[in-house]
C-alpha cells in the first residue's frame, strides 16, 4: 500500500502498512467523512484532498472498485474514479477483487450479480429502484414486475414490461394492470387461455360496456353507437349482429349480409345463423338458405328453425315435406306455423304440448326439482317409490344420434364398476317423437363434486386435517379402479378432472369421519360425464385445458395413458392447488392446438420438461411422476395408492377396493 488512511474511529488512528497507529493531532473532517487518504513523505504524514467514507452510511453510490480486505479493520476497501476510499465493515455475498460494485442502501452489490440483486430487491424499495434503473436482464425485470405488482404499482409494472420481448412469466401481472387502468382490450390480449377466470371477468366487463352502447342505439336508433360498440370489443359478435339487423330492417340486404358474416366469423351463434337464414330468404336465395338451416338444426332445432325450414321448403316447391316442420313449429308455439296445418293435424297437437316437467310423472318417475342444466339438456331430481334418481332430459335440439351415442355407452359401462355413475334406464326413441322427452335415468349424486371439496370454504377444515392426504389417496385409488374398468372394456374417458368425480352422498367435513365414511363406503366417489368416452384408438371428442395430455388436445388417437395423465394432474392439483405443467408451457400447448405446425416443437419441449415435484408430500412424488410420465396403468395406480394409505386398518380397506 503506497498510501495511508487517517481514520476517526473511537479515537483518531492511521492505517499504515497494515498497522493501526494512534494519531494524536486534531482531525477536521467534513460531514459524512470517516477520514482522509494520506501519503507519507520524508517520514511525515501528508493529508490529501481524497476522503474516506463508510459504505454503510451511503444510500446510493455506483461504480466502486473492490481493492482489498483490511484485516485490522475487518473491512473491505473500495475506491472510486477519484481515488476516494470507501470502507465496508459487513459481509459481502460475493467477493471479486478489482470488479465493479454499486452501493445500494449501505450494501455493496457486485454489478451483474443477478441472484444477489434479486434477493435484495425483495427486502427494500431502494434495491428495487436501483435494479429497475441499472439492470436490463429479463430475470431481474420479471422479478421487479412481480414485486411492483404485489405493491399495487401498475404504472411501473407496465413500463417495465415494455422492456421485455417475452412476458410469459409475468403475463397475468401485466394483464391485470391493464385491466386496472381500464385498458380492457390490452388486458384481454395479454392474458392467454390459461388465465380463464381473469379472461372471463374482463370479457364480462367488455360485454357490459358494449351493452351500454347497444342500449343507447336501441333508444335512439343512432348508428354511431353500434360502431362505437365494435371499437370497444372488436371480437364480440353482438355489435355486428345488431348492425346486420339494423340494415335488414331498412332493406339494405347487402350490408346486412356483410355484417352477419362478420358476426359469424367472431362466433357462430344460433342467433347469427338464424339472421343469415332470414337475410338469404329475403334475397330469395332459397337453396343456400335451405343448406344453412339444415346446418343450424344439427346444432339446435326449435320452433323457429322448423318454421323457417318449412317456409324455405314451400318456396322450393316441397310443401308436403314442409308440413312436418310446420307441425313441430306449431307445437312449439310458433303461431304463424299453425296457419299452414289442416284441422286434423291441429287436433293431434292439441294435447301433446309439454308443460313444465316439475311436478309431472315421466316414465313412472315423479319429477321433483331441476338440479342443473348443460349443453345437452337438463338434469332433474326424480323419485320412484322411496328411491331418488337423476333424470337427464335431452334438449329437443340435440341430434338424436348424439343422444343414442351417449346413452348406449353409459348403459354399457356404468354397471361394470361401482366407481362409475350408474345408468338405470334409457328412454330414447329413434323412430318416433314422444309426448314425453328423451331421457336417461342415473344415480343421484347428492354429494356434489370433488372440485368443490378442494376449493370451497365449506371444506377448509377437511383440507387442513391430518387425514387429508389419506382421504385423497383413497378417493383417487377408487377413481383409478373405475378408470381401469373403462380401459378394460376398450374405452378411454377423455375428461378426467376433479369436477367429474362425484359423490353419492356428502363427504363429512372433518378428517377422521370423512376417512371412515370412505373406507366403509358410506360415501362413494364415482366417475361421471361418461358422454366424453370414446373407443380406444378413436379421436377424442373433447378435453379440458390443464388436465388433458397434449397429444389428446392435438387429436391423436385416444389411449388409456391419457386418462392416467389427467388423473395425475387432478391429484397434483388436489394436493398443491396448482397444475404440474407451468403456465408458459401450457400456453404453448394451447397455441399448438390451433397451429399444428408448432406441435412437434411443443412435444419436444414437453418430453424434455421435468415436473416440479417439490410442492408434493414425499410419499406421493414417485407415483404422481409415474402417472404424468405414462409409466403406470390405471389399475397399477390404484394399487400403488392402496400401498401408500397411511392407516393401521389396512385389512378393512382390502375388502372395499376392487376393480368392480
Amino acid at each position: 500500500m503506497n498510501y495511508a488512511l487517517l481514520l476517526r474511529l473511537s479515537e483518531p488512528v492511521v492505517l499504515l502498512n497494515g498497522y493501526l497507529v494512534p494519531y494524536d493531532k486534531e482531525v477536521e473532517l467534513k460531514e459524512g467523512e470517516l477520514g482522509k487518504v494520506c501519503k507519507v513523505e520524508g517520514g511525515k504524514l501528508k493529508l490529501s484532498k481524497k476522503s474516506v467514507y463508510r459504505v454503510e452510511d451511503l444510500k446510493l453510490k455506483v461504480g466502486l472498485t473492490l481493492k482489498d480486505y483490511i484485516d485490522k479493520l475487518n473491512a473491505y476497501m473500495f475506491t472510486d474514479q477519484e481515488d476516494n476510499v470507501y470502507l465496508y465493515m459487513g459481509e459481502l455475498s460475493k467477493i471479486a477483487i478489482s470488479e465493479i460494485y454499486d452501493i445500494v442502501n449501505g450494501t455493496p452489490v457486485l454489478r451483474g450479480d443477478f441472484s444477489s440483486i434479486i434477493n435484495l430487491m425483495k427486502k427494500d424499495d431502494a434495491y428495487l429502484d436501483y435494479a429497475e434503473k441499472n439492470y436490463n436482464d429479463e430475470v431481474v425485470i420479471k422479478q421487479a414486475i412481480s414485486l411492483e405488482f404485489s405493491k399495487g404499482r401498475c404504472d411501473k409494472v407496465l413500463s417495465l414490461s415494455a422492456k421485455l420481448e417475452n412476458i410469459d412469466e409475468v403475463r397475468r401481472e401485466v394483464g391485470l394492470c391493464y385491466e386496472e387502468r381500464g385498458e380492457l382490450l390490452k388486458a384481454l390480449n395479454v392474458l392467454t387461455s390459461i388465465y380463464e377466470e381473469d379472461r372471463n371477468r374482463i370479457i364480462d366487463k367488455l360485454k357490459g360496456r358494449v351493452a351500454e352502447f347497444v342500449s343507447a342505439y336501441d333508444r335512439t336508433q343512432e348508428l354511431r353507437y353500434l360502431y362505437d360498440a365494435v371499437k370497444i370489443y372488436p371480437d364480440y359478435f353482438v355489435p355486428y349482429l345488431k348492425l346486420s339487423l339494423h340494415y335488414m330492417q331498412r332493406n339494405n340486404l347487402k350490408e346486412a349480409l356483410k355484417y352477419v358474416d362478420i358476426s359469424l366469423s367472431k362466433e357462430e351463434t344460433f342467433e347469427s345463423l338464424i339472421t343469415k337464414v332470414r337475410i338469404l330468404m329475403e334475397m330469395r336465395n332459397y337453396q343456400e338458405a335451405f343448406n344453412l338451416i339444415n346446418r343450424v338444426e344439427l346444432k339446435r332445432r326449435n320452433g323457429v328453425t322448423a318454421y323457417l325450414r318449412g317456409l324455405i321448403l314451400r318456396n322450393l316447391n316441397a310443401s308436403s315435406v314442409a308440413e312436418k316442420d310446420f307441425k313441430f313449429a306449431c307445437s312449439e308455439g310458433v303461431v304463424e306455423a299453425c296457419f299452414y296445418l289442416n284441422v286434423s293435424t291441429l287436433e293431434q297437437l292439441r294435447s301433446s304440448r309439454l308443460s313444465s316437467l316439475e311436478g309431472r310423472r315421466i316414465y313412472g318417475y315423479d319429477v321433483e326439482a331441476l338440479l342443473g342444466s348443460g349443453g345437452m339438456g337438463h338434469v332433474y331430481k326424480v323419485r320412484k317409490g322411496e328411491v331418488h334418481f337423476a333424470m337427464k332430459v335431452y334438449s329437443p335440439d340435440v341430434p338424436l344420434q348424439e343422444m343414442l351415442r351417449e346413452a348406449s355407452k353409459m348403459q354399457e359401462l356404468s354397471s361394470s364398476s361401482k366407481y362409475l355413475v350408474k345408468v338405470h334406464g334409457t328412454y330414447i326413441d329413434e323412430n318416433a317423437s314422444r309426448e314425453d322427452p328423451q331421457a336417461i335415468i342415473m344415480d343421484l349424486m347428492e354429494g356434489g363434486d370433488f372440485k368443490n371439496i378442494i376449493s370451497s370454504e365449506e371444506y377448509s377444515s377437511l383440507r387442513y386435517s391430518s387425514r387429508w392426504e389419506d382421504i385423497i389417496t383413497i378417493i383417487f385409488s377408487k377413481v383409478a379402479y373405475g378408470l381401469a374398468k373403462i380401459h378394460k372394456e376398450g374405452y378411454v374417458h377423455c375428461d378426467v378432472k376433479p369436477s367429474n368425480i362425484l359423490f353419492a352422498s356428502p363427504l363429512p367435513r372433518y378428517g377422521e369421519e370423512a376417512l371412515r365414511s370412505l373406507i366403509n363406503e358410506l360415501v362413494v366417489p364415482k366417475i361421471s360425464d361418461l358422454g366424453s368416452i370414446v373407443r380406444t384408438g378413436s379421436v377424442p371428442i373433447q378435453y379440458t385445458e390443464h388436465y388433458a395430455h397434449p397429444l389428446q388436445r392435438f387429436g391423436v388417437k385416444a389411449e388409456p395413458m391419457m386418462d392416467v395423465f389427467s388423473l395425475g394432474v387432478s391429484m397434483y392439483y388436489a394436493l398443491t392447488g396448482d397444475y404440474p405443467i407451468p403456465s408458459h408451457l401450457e400456453s404453448k400447448v394451447e397455441t399448438a392446438v390451433i397451429k399444428p405446425e408448432l406441435r412437434d416443437e411443443v412435444m419436444s419441449e414437453f418430453y424434455k420438461f421435468s415436473y416440479d415435484l417439490s410442492p408434493l408430500p414425499d410419499r406421493f412424488k414417485n407415483v404422481i411422476n409415474d402417472m404424468l410420465q405414462g409409466e403406470l396403468t390405471a389399475e397399477e395406480v390404484a394399487k400403488e395408492l392402496e400401498n401408500l394409505l397411511n392407516i393401521s386398518s389396512g385389512e378393512v380397506l382390502q375388502k372395499h377396493f376392487s376393480i368392480v
